[in-house]
C-alpha cells in the first residue's frame, strides 16, 4: 500500500524492504531503532532480534497470527495493532485460508491521527 508507505516516510521513518538485506543488517536496522512500523507478517519478524521498542503493526483482521504480539511479549516494549477491513472475510464460524491471505484496505486518513501519536508518545 503505497499510500501506507508514503504516511510513515513523511513522519520520518525510512521505508526499507527486509528482504533485501541479509539477516546482520535487518538486526543491526531494527535494533537501532525506537519505533518500528509494518505490516503483519514476515517483514516484521526479525523484530524477535529487537529490543524493546514501540511497534506499529498494520493488519487485516482476516489475518489471524499473532506473531507480533508473541515477540513484543518476549522482547518487551509497545505493540500497537491497526487493523483493516479484507476483502475476503473469515467466516463466523471456522477459518479459511483465503480470508487469512486476502488482500486489506487500510485507510491511512481515518488513522492519521492516531498513528501520530503513537508514534510520539506511544498513546493512541
Amino acid at each position: 500500500m503505497p499510500e501506507v508507505e508514503q504516511f510513515f516516510a513523511e513522519e520520518g521513518f525510512a521505508v526499507v524492504r527486509p528482504e533485501q538485506y541479509s539477516l546482520a543488517e535487518q538486526i543491526s536496522m531494527f535494533r537501532g531503532a525506537e519505533v518500528l512500523a509494518g505490516f503483519a507478517g514476515s517483514a516484521l519478524f526479525t523484530t524477535m532480534f529487537a529490543g524493546p521498542q514501540r511497534r506499529i503493526v498494520i493488519a487485516s483482521r482476516g489475518y489471524t497470527a499473532r506473531n507480533e504480539y508473541l515477540i513484543s511479549a518476549v522482547r518487551g516494549g509497545e505493540l500497537h495493532m491497526f487493523w483493516g477491513p479484507p476483502e475476503t472475510e473469515q467466516p463466523d464460524r471456522g477459518w479459511v485460508w483465503e480470508a487469512f491471505q486476502s488482500d486489506f484496505d487500510f485507510d491511512v486518513d481515518a488513522n492519521a491521527d492516531r498513528l501520530r501519536r503513537v508514534i510520539e508518545t506511544g498513546h493512541g
